[in-house]
């Protein structure tokens, strides 16, 4: 697969994701962005996944190969305290199934799940390779909110018909 096969097997694997148990939806918005961070986020529906193709390098021995990393953020919002214990944990949920009150961990082992699944259905080897801190209350214009950049590394092709 090429890179940008994958980041769209992610968003479309990301975006059909369910609650472990249930049926509803774990992320409200999906997207491909090459703006991560800086996207207004206000706009959008939370919890929400940003995709990002991010670097490459070539295989010295195989040259119609490259490892590729990819990039998720997760931003989550959930209201109700002062010191961001609630964005992280989840509070508030209507049903351990419901969206609206997931904190950034529970939100963290439903992405992990859907990104497992997605390597041996495409034929893919993905590796999570680093997490970011967890940045709680550092988005402006959403009180509450937390997010946290998923790195992955995947085998690619470098052109795919």
């Amino acid at each position: 697969m090429s890179p940008l096969q994958v980041a769209q097997e992610m968003k479309a694997l990301l975006a059909a994701r369910a609650w472990t148990g249930g049926a509803a939806k774990v992320f409200a918005s999906v997207h491909i962005t090459a703006h991560g961070q800086q996207l207004a986020i206000s706009n959008f529906r939370l919890p929400m996944a940003l995709v990002q193709v991010g670097s490459s390098s070539s295989d010295p021995e195989e040259p119609g190969f490259l490892t590729q990393k990819f990039v998720i953020i997760v931003v989550a919002a959930v209201a109700g305290d002062e010191v961001g214990e609630n964005v992280i944990t989840g509070a508030h949920r209507a049903s351990a199934t419901a969206s609206e009150g997931a904190g950034l961990g529970q939100v963290e082992v439903e992405l992990k799940a859907a990104i497992r699944d997605l390597g041996p259905a495409a034929g893919l080897t993905l590796q999570l390779v680093s997490e970011s801190d967890m940045g709680a209350g550092e988005i402006p214009e959403i009180p509450y909110s937390a997010y946290r950049s998923y790195t992955f590394s995947a085998f690619c092709v470098t052109d795919a018909a």
